[in-house]
């Protein structure tokens, strides 16, 4: 395998400064691709692909007394990506469908700020703004038992899985002598919940919260708690059906939620309110 990266930076002022990254690399590919290795004449027939990532950025940076920017246009390509299924034969037995190879490029721009109000007061931002798309996705769709309704259904053009088009964070911090707290508000746009794009999953907010006290040089304490209004957020869903079905959340289309749009879907969500009381002390 082989990588390199290229940057340039550029400094117009104490204030201003630009810079553009390029990257070019491969990676070994997942371990679904080496799971179709069931039998010695396919090891023996086939070879790794690498996956090749390629990306882009260009970046501006705004830098004075109390405010800091950096603005980030950003492309991204990932290819080569092995994709399979599994899947019960005939006789009843596991079996991987052969490996699909396919790409997914992101095009956005991420922005995130620093602003001193007062000298007890700051708050810091983050967006990210992006469209992640297939460039090739082909995917396979497993039938019933046995592998002659199997099919491959052409995704090439479908938003990408799981990739939200927004993602923003806020966190407004006060301090004051040995005390300080912060609370984050985190939104996460609605996402595709696999590469057919069955359906979406919904977005949602989250808010976290935290404080703390430094005691002396030595010993101090904080609070944290993590998802204060105990809010349901859905990071992933599998597919409903049985249990070959729900091993992907690719084994549904469109088609079977527009047929059965009262399925009961299992899902993946984000931790309940948690509170974490730590105390420190240095020696």
């Amino acid at each position: 395998m082989f990588a390199y990266s290229a940057g340039l930076n550029y400094k117009f002022n104490d204030k201003n400064a630009v810079y553009v990254r390029y990257t070019d690399g491969e990676k070994s590919p997942d371990l679904s691709f080496y799971n179709n290795y069931t039998s010695d004449f396919i090891a023996e027939n086939n070879s790794p692909i690498n996956q090749r990532i390629t990306q882009l950025e260009f970046g501006y940076k705004l830098k004075n007394e109390n405010f800091q920017l950096t603005v980030t246009p950003f492309y991204s390509k990932l290819s080569n990506i092995g994709t399979t299924a599994l899947g019960n034969d005939d006789a009843g037995i596991l079996y991987y469908a052969p490996v699909l190879y396919n790409a997914v490029r992101t095009l956005g721009v991420e922005f995130e700020s620093d602003l001193v109000v007062t000298k007890n007061f700051s708050v810091k931002s983050s967006l990210t703004l992006q469209d992640a798309k297939y460039t090739t996705w082909k995917t396979w769709v497993l039938g019933n038992q046995g592998k002659g309704d199997d099919t491959i259904i052409d995704n090439t053009g479908n938003r990408a899985e799981n990739n939200p088009n927004v993602m923003f964070a806020i966190t407004p911090t006060y301090s004051i002598d040995k005390f300080y707290t912060f609370i984050q508000w985190k939104y996460l746009g609605d996402r595709e919940v696999n590469q057919n794009n069955a359906y979406k999953l919904p977005a949602f907010s989250q808010f976290d919260l935290g404080m703390g006290y430094d005691f002396n040089s030595k010993f101090s304490i904080s609070l944290n708690v993590n998802n204060l209004t105990d809010k349901l957020g859905i990071m992933a869903s599998a597919s409903p059906g049985g249990i070959d079905a729900s091993l992907s959340p690719q084994n549904i289309t469109k088609a079977q939620v527009a047929a059965n749009p009262n399925a009961v879907h299992s899902i993946l969500a984000i931790q309940p309110r948690a509170y974490f009381l730590t105390a420190t002390y240095k020696f």
